[in-house]
């Protein structure tokens, strides 16, 4: 979402020497400035989701694109004989994210073959 702000501000001497560095600075994050020397005022223009991107690190795993090797069925049927361990380990995730998608599946769906 595009976004812009403006700020009125004093002028100095040094005025435009500081907003060249502070433009400089705000740049690397995707933030633009403008200057109007007339009206004493900055203006602030970017991009919410690109200065957010820039300022993130992307860090932790990688979500995996793979298609399933589970139906639903089987996961359901696997439940119910008390095998959660093999459809983590098919599946490719971790043990505490078996059990997260598992609440999450109660909280949002009829869990009532989950309760047979």
């Amino acid at each position: 979402m595009k976004e812009s702000y403006t700020l009125k501000i004093r002028k100095t001497p040094e005025t435009e020497q500081i907003i060249n560095r502070l433009r400089d600075v705000l740049a690397v994050s995707g933030i633009e400035i403008e200057y109007f020397p007339v009206r004493e005022s900055l203006k602030f223009n970017f991009d919410t989701s690109a200065v957010r991107d820039r300022a993130t690190r992307h860090a932790g795993r990688k979500k995996k694109t793979d298609e399933l090797r589970l139906t639903v069925g089987e996961v359901k049927e696997m439940l119910q004989n008390g095998r959660p361990k093999e459809i983590w380990e098919i599946l490719g995730i971790s043990k505490a994210t078996f059990y997260r998608r598992i609440k999450q599946m109660e909280e949002k769906s009829d869990t009532d073959w989950f309760m047979e």
